[in-house]
């Protein structure tokens, strides 16, 4: 017994379905595909606009061998609140990160504000995840800090423009076993964008242990 072959009325409306079915989901790729280079180009736009108004400035830094410290003083000479975060200590043969305070792990250091008033850390998920890496030439995210949910965070610390007679900061960042030798400091400056930190640009500083 042969089938009965589907009339042309009713073969032309699954062809339409199935086309509407299909057009409808490149669509929505296309969308989502559209919305996140947006939002990535107006990242980009963002944090160039607030790295042209940062400026952040490393003015001294030493290695105190009696509290086994690395001292680095720093000071905001913009005009708005400004953010730190990562600082990368190398040379030929180290690359050290360090985080604030604040978050478990074994690389950190400390702010105080004027030598005197520690100044508390704050946290947000990282965006960018790979360029962050790639900047502080780590090659695995293992080791940073993350939430129990398993989203990788970075901890920043705010620093306010400086005044004469009270806003300069100290970072103290202990070091048990540094050895000799000429290093670069590189404290990395922060941006926060649509509820993420992302890596913004490093300012550098150079000493002699």
């Amino acid at each position: 017994m042969f089938k009965k072959a589907l009339s042309p009325v009713i073969a032309t409306i699954i062809l339409a379905s199935a086309s509407l079915i299909i057009g409808i989901a490149i669509l929505s790729w296309l969308s989502s595909h559209s919305s996140f280079t947006i939002k990535e180009s107006q990242i980009e736009a963002i944090r160039a606009e607030l790295a042209a108004e940062e400026n952040i400035v490393p003015i001294h830094a030493y290695y105190d061998e009696n509290d086994k410290v690395l001292k680095i003083y720093i000071a905001n000479m913009g005009f708005k609140l400004a953010y730190i975060g990562p600082i990368r200590l190398y040379n030929s043969t180290a690359n050290l990160v360090f985080v604030p305070y604040g978050i478990t792990n074994d690389n950190y250091y400390t702010l105080l504000e004027n030598e005197t008033t520690n100044v508390n850390s704050m946290w947000k998920p990282i965006g960018f995840l790979s360029e962050f890496l790639e900047s502080l030439k780590l090659t695995t995210p293992d080791a940073l800090p993350k939430t129990d949910s398993g989203t990788y965070i970075m901890s920043y610390f705010p620093i306010k423009p400086y005044n004469p007679s009270e806003t300069w900061y100290l970072i103290e960042i202990p070091i048990q076993n540094l050895s000799s030798g000429n290093y670069v400091v590189e404290i990395w400056s922060v941006v926060l964008i649509y509820d993420k930190v992302y890596i913004n640009k490093p300012y550098l500083i150079l000493f002699t242990k």
